[in-house]
């Protein structure tokens, strides 16, 4: 019987290994009643393989390419995964399960599509009918490439694993609490979901080339007259850039002090998703035509942000870094022209209900700040605040303005709870972030630094707020990642040590990024992704927290669940008016292409970033730009174009040692060119021997080489030097080919 798209030999084809069979012949009455389900479930006749007769499969003196030709030729595959089935010796597991997702893979179609309803789905359906131990599990996981979603026939009792039958004896002792009816009713739905997609889109037959992700899209688009949602920008968690931003200015507040006397706000028709209020703070006008207070345009933002943050149930405050992206976006680099009008559509881009905005001014030697909040809708001024005091007592002119502009807000909530609890005290935020104005200068002038990726001015910077200082947190925390972004590991494990010890003085938004900084380095992927799911309930509406998710989901190949949170990140940028602008979003993105193989993808996103870092730069060095290309060809496959870009960013930047390192890496890692990779890797080496991440590499680069024992050689000295949680995945992978020779 022919499939229902002309090009397929069938529309199901049936893999299971016989043995599964023999006993009671449940494949058989599986395959009967599923067959029965799809006629009341789906108009058209399906046609279905399924070797009943053993003689009649694929059998090893068969010649598999010309019987996969014919027979794997499918739209959907059901591999019926059992104790015996996920034995990767196995032929139904090598030359059916395995044949089949590479065939997938590649035809029109792909192997994971966009169904209809904007789902996504997998052209391989598994049905389980054994609980799997960890080794079958990671073996079906790995070939997948991502998590294992089955519908479960399965009876589970104590001491009882076994396939479910259609007439159970005693069903209500299934712990699994799942019936045979409904199961094969699943898997019929699942089959017609995803015939009915797959004939739409052959039936519309889009222009050439164009793949089925695109051709949902398009019928979404006419549908609901919206434009689709686009490309998923999809990167890893493996580089800290990003991440590190996340890290705004960290203080605390003991106690309430609760004034009264305030207007109400009337909250604005800005969309929120609790009760907390939304507020975005802009950075402060230098009117003083002193530059030496040019510090205090962030300094001023960036306390009362930390203010704020310690009340996560109450305020819903904007992070710095989103405020910066959107006014670069809209290339406002003169904060003069913050003004309420500019001020109410950055705002309405953070769907915020109010904004604050304010102007620095100077009279004699006293430093006054005069502030406004403002509502984003209307635009209307609610209340001015102005505070004012001598230069060496900024620290406490900053603190009296955070905390009216603090209570203001929580009376106008009319949180009687608060009102009624808040007591009076002499206690300040400034006892817990610095007492000194120059340490706090300092400070702010390194995270400026640091939002522009100068590690080496950040370093410098902080390390002379800490000398004023020595338990500044703040600045603990950034020298923490400057050293680490610059390679200096031991120092970077220090500071980190340094900031965990003075946690408890951190807002709980910095408590957990500091925690999810630390799992990053040194604990598993699923700990990152416990801190980041923490962290988007405080900040739901920061995209970078999902964006670091689906980067994780993507390191640990579960790609299904990284597509939701890219999505959702994708969507949040675009109301930004931004996008992730970083390379490593279009390195993991290229390998989720590769993963689900989307080829056309693939060419679409490697000519974006010609277009976004050759054609149309921003703000980076020419040398950079020619570099970042060169790992998007390595991450492409393509080591010609990639060295024809990194020599020519080498020839205009020689001394960027990592862009040097991460094209070695990508070599390496892509398994493109392990010798070039390691040529370079040499060279570094010569000049930093003892090197962790150079280590590490090199030692990868040995165990594609196969040469297991000097790998772990390297690999053990790397670990030792940075226990992190990636050299160890390295190491556990050397062990384990050196057990299995």
């Amino acid at each position: 019987m022919a499939s229902l798209i002309p090009e397929y030999e069938y529309d199901v084809f049936i893999s299971y290994r016989q043995n599964d069979n023999k006993y009671d012949g449940w494949v058989k009455t599986f395959v009967n009643n599923l067959t029965l389900e799809l006629e009341a479930t789906i108009k058209d006749k399906v046609s279905i393989y399924f070797d009943i007769d053993p003689s009649e499969g694929l059998l090893e003196t068969h010649s598999v390419d010309r019987s996969l030709e014919s027979k794997l030729k499918c739209l959907i595959f059901i591999p019926v995964l059992s104790k015996t089935y996920c034995d990767k010796n196995a032929f139904a597991w090598q030359n059916e399960f395995c044949a089949f997702n590479k065939l997938a893979k590649e035809d029109n179609f792909g192997r994971d599509i966009r169904l209809v309803k904007g789902n996504f789905a997998s052209r391989i359906l598994p049905v389980r009918i054994h609980e799997l131990d960890s080794e079958d599990m990671t073996l079906v996981e790995n070939e997948l490439g991502s998590s294992l979603r089955s519908i479960d026939f399965i009876y589970k009792s104590p001491g009882v694993n076994r396939p479910l039958r259609a007439n159970e004896d005693h069903p209500k002792d299934n712990l699994n609490n799942t019936y045979y009816r409904d199961q094969i009713n699943k898997v019929a739905n699942s089959v017609a979901e995803i015939l009915i997609t797959l004939k739409q889109y052959s039936a519309g037959k889009p222009e050439s080339g164009a793949s089925l992700t695109e051709m949902v899209d398009e019928t979404e688009k006419i549908r609901s007259n919206k434009k689709a949602a686009g490309t998923l920008l999809i990167a890893g968690n493996k580089f800290w850039i990003i991440a590190f931003l996340f890290l705004v200015a960290l203080t605390i507040v003991l106690k309430l002090i609760s004034p009264s006397g305030f207007k109400i706000i009337t909250p604005g028709k800005q969309d929120t998703t609790d009760e907390r209020i939304s507020v975005t703070v802009m950075p402060f006008r230098n009117l003083t035509n002193d530059s030496a207070l040019d510090y205090l345009t962030f300094g001023v933002q960036d306390w009362v942000v930390t203010c704020l943050s310690f009340y996560p149930d109450e305020f819903n405050v904007r992070p710095f870094e989103l405020v910066r992206d959107v006014m670069r976006s809209e290339n406002m680099s003169d904060y003069s022209s913050v003004t309420p009008y500019t001020g109410s559509g950055i705002s309405k881009r953070l769907k915020a209900e109010v904004f604050l905005i304010g102007n620095i001014f100077k009279i004699g030697e006293i430093i006054r700040l005069n502030a406004q909040l403002v509502s984003s809708e209307s635009e209307e001024v609610i209340v001015t605040f102005q505070e004012e005091g001598s230069a060496d007592k900024i620290i406490y002119t900053l603190d009296s303005l955070s905390i009216r502009v603090r209570d203001y807000l929580l009376i106008s909530k009319i949180d009687k709870k608060t009102s009624e609890n808040g007591v009076s005290g002499s206690h300040k935020i400034h006892y817990y972030i610095t007492n000194s104005p120059e340490a706090y200068k300092y400070h702010v002038l390194a995270k400026e630094a640091l939002y522009n990726l100068d590690f080496n001015a950040a370093l410098r910077l902080d390390s002379i707020a800490v000398s004023i200082d020595s338990s500044f947190v703040n600045a603990i925390v950034t020298l923490c990642w400057a050293n680490y972004n610059l390679g200096k590991y031991e120092e970077a494990t220090k500071w980190l040590q340094a900031a965990l010890m003075k946690r408890d003085k951190l807002p709980l938004v910095d408590q957990i990024n500091l925690d999810y900084q630390y799992a990053s380095l040194y604990l598993t992927p699923e700990e990152q992704i416990k801190y980041l799911q923490q962290l988007q309930k405080i900040e739901d509406n920061n995209p970078n927290h999902s964006l670091l998710l689906g980067y994780t989901y993507i390191y640990i190949n579960k790609y299904y669940e990284a597509l939701p949170e890219l999505e959702k990140a994708l969507e949040m940028f675009k109301n930004l008016g931004t996008e992730p602008n970083d390379l490593f979003y279009y390195h993991y993105l290229l390998k989720a292409y590769k993963k689900t193989g989307q080829r056309r993808m693939e060419t679409r996103l490697i000519k974006r970033a010609e277009d976004y870092f050759i054609k149309n730069p921003k703000g980076l060095s020419a040398g950079d730009r020619y570099y970042n290309m060169s790992l998007v060809y390595s991450d492409a496959g393509f080591y010609d174009k990639a060295e024809e870009y990194f020599e020519k960013g080498f020839s205009l930047n020689p001394g960027n040692k990592g862009m040097i390192n991460n094209y070695a890496f990508s070599l390496i890692d892509n398994n493109l060119n392990v010798n070039r990779g390691l040529e370079l890797i040499n060279k570094a080496l010569e000049q930093d021997s003892t090197n962790g991440i150079l280590l590490d590499i090199k030692g990868w680069g040995l165990y594609r080489q196969h040469k297991y024992r000097d790998a772990l050689e390297l690999l053990e000295k790397a670990y030792q030097k940075i226990p992190s949680y990636e050299i160890k995945d390295h190491l556990d992978s050397v062990r384990a080919a050196i057990n299995n020779k």
